[in-house]
């Protein structure tokens, strides 16, 4: 569970566009059992200003999240969490997301 959080952490605070104004670093948990199921939030998050660059199936997504999106009406997302997270938010993910190759 460390290696996993520190991962996340990491990739976190680790990536940088150079249009700084594309939005909020964002952890995103979804609700899919697979790869193929990731898509559809996927599509409804960019649709909406969100650019995805990581993918950890089956439930983790990170990117930058505009200020205007409303992740609450966007189907599939469960929670978005912002700056540092919880390790107690963690628990519930499956297996295959907290293990992060």
């Amino acid at each position: 569970m460390k290696i996993f959080l520190t991962v996340i952490c990491i990739t976190l605070l680790g990536f940088e566009f150079v249009d700084a104004g594309i939005g909020n670093k964002a952890l995103i948990i979804i609700d899919s059992k697979n790869y193929n199921e990731m898509q559809k939030p996927i599509d409804y998050l960019e649709k909406f200003g969100a650019k995805i660059v990581h993918i950890y199936p089956p439930k983790i997504l990170i990117g930058y999240l505009p200020q205007s999106i409303n992740t609450t009406n966007i189907f599939g997302v469960k929670e978005v969490f912002f700056g540092n997270i919880e390790e107690s938010k963690m628990k519930g993910l499956d297996e295959v997301s907290k293990i992060v190759k």
